[in-house]
Formats: C-alpha cells, structure tokens, sequence
C-alpha cells in the first residue's frame, strides 16, 4: 500500500517537575510530604535531603494515580543503599539509619510492569518508636507485667528486658493485635 500525502512531525521536550539525576534533585524536608509526577515513559524524579548520623529515618511513597513505582535511596557518593515498591494494596517502605551525617537521594521511576504516567506524594519523616531497637536500648518490664508495643516500619525491632532469678522458670508470650 504506497499511500502519499503530506504530514507534520513535531518533537517536543517533555514538562518535568523533578530533576531525573541526584545532581539536580528536588530538596525536600524531613518531615513535608512532596508531590510530584511522573510526565513521561522513563522519567525518573529525584529528591535528596541532609541525614544526621544514627537517626532512623522512613521513605515512604504514597501513589495517586501512579499505578505503580519502584523507589531508592543513595549516599552522597551515588551508591544504592536500599530499595523499595508501592502498589496498589502493597506498599514498602525504606527505614535507613546513616552512620555519618550526610546528603541522601531517593529516586523514584514507574513500575517496569506498568510503565504508566502518573501523581504521587514521597515523605521522609523519622519514625517514632515505642521501644528499643537493640539490647541497650530494651524497654524494663517485670514479671507479671504487660507490654504493648508495635511494629511501626520494616526493619524496626522492639527489645524488652527483666531481671530473672536464677533457677526460676518464665514463660513469654506475645500476643499479635
């Protein structure tokens, strides 16, 4: 089928809200959730933000009508240090402790399965925790004595300590919500 007529290419540059490399990320602030949007099939959003150094801190992408995406944190020297998805009825969050202060980036892109344009809101907050996350840190309790505790983020951890007395037997229970 040889077919003529005329026509008209046009090629234009895609709007973007965020930068799609750590050098040009969005600041945003621990704490103030940022909108963004995926414009375009392989957009990438970036956004960084300074972490102190032994403070938790928990990367959370919350999609609008992205259908789905795929999230990671690096280090100031560009190196991956942890990953995380959100789809609809699943979502992961990062918890990522530094050990020095410093700037992280989280980048964000659309699911590979589902490669689609779309909104979504990322936040980075410290999460507050009931109880410690390690043996220094556990919370005292005495027999007969009840703690509730909960799991706020992927990686958390609650330590519980008591005084025992030697020869004597203790049954621990815990009881899931």
């Amino acid at each position: 089928d040889n077919v003529t007529g005329r026509f008209t290419v046009n090629i234009n540059e895609p709007t973007d809200d965020h930068a799609n490399s750590r050098f040009g990320a969005t600041l945003i602030s621990v704490g103030t959730p940022r909108s963004g949007t995926v414009n375009y099939q392989g957009d990438q959003d970036y956004f960084r933000f300074t972490a102190a150094a032994g403070t938790t801190y928990l990367i959370d992408v919350n999609l609008g009508t992205l259908s789905g995406t795929q999230f990671y944190l690096y280090d100031s020297s560009g190196r991956q240090i942890a990953s995380g998805d959100s789809y609809p009825g699943r979502q992961t969050d990062i918890a990522y402790t530094p050990s020095s202060t410093g700037e992280l980036a989280v980048a964000l892109q659309p699911s590979p399965s589902d490669p689609a344009v779309g909104s979504y809101t990322v936040s980075v907050s410290i999460p507050v925790d009931d109880h410690g996350n390690s043996p220094a840190g556990a919370t005292p309790i005495g027999p007969s004595m009840k703690a509730v505790g909960e799991i706020e983020y992927i990686d958390d951890s609650d330590y519980f300590s008591f005084n025992a007395t030697v020869g004597a037997t203790y049954v621990v229970l815990v009881i899931l919500d």
